[in-house]
């Protein structure tokens, strides 16, 4: 250990350091640890659906009134309930683009 670590971990020495359990990285460890792992994940999602299926008989079988519009109602009247969106043309782009005085270049640089 250098004076450097010694300085920064005054206890490293003290404390002896962890080694792996061998035991826990055996092939017959590591498929019993995905075997619980996979049931967890299966109990859980066995739960999920049925919290699922408990709520399925109160949700409405179509949505309020407003939230959707059918498709067969007018366009005008799906445009009057979207907000407002405004629209430039190419046209107006380049008129403004030309109204704006041009910007020395040396300026801009700080020279």
């Amino acid at each position: 250990m250098t004076p450097w670590h010694r300085f920064w971990f005054p206890h490293a020495d003290e404390t002896p350091v962890p080694t792996r359990d061998a035991a826990l990285w055996t092939p017959q460890a590591i498929a019993e640890t995905q075997r619980a792992m996979w049931q967890h994940t299966l109990q859980a999602t066995e739960d999920w659906w049925r919290f699922v299926r408990a709520g399925w008989p109160n949700l409405p079988a179509q949505p309020p009134a407003g939230v959707v519009v059918p498709p067969s109602a007018e366009p005008e009247v799906v445009a009057a309930r979207m907000p407002a969106v405004r629209k430039t043309s190419p046209a107006h782009r380049s008129a403004a683009k030309a109204a704006a005085p041009p910007r020395p270049r040396r300026a801009a640089r700080g020279k």
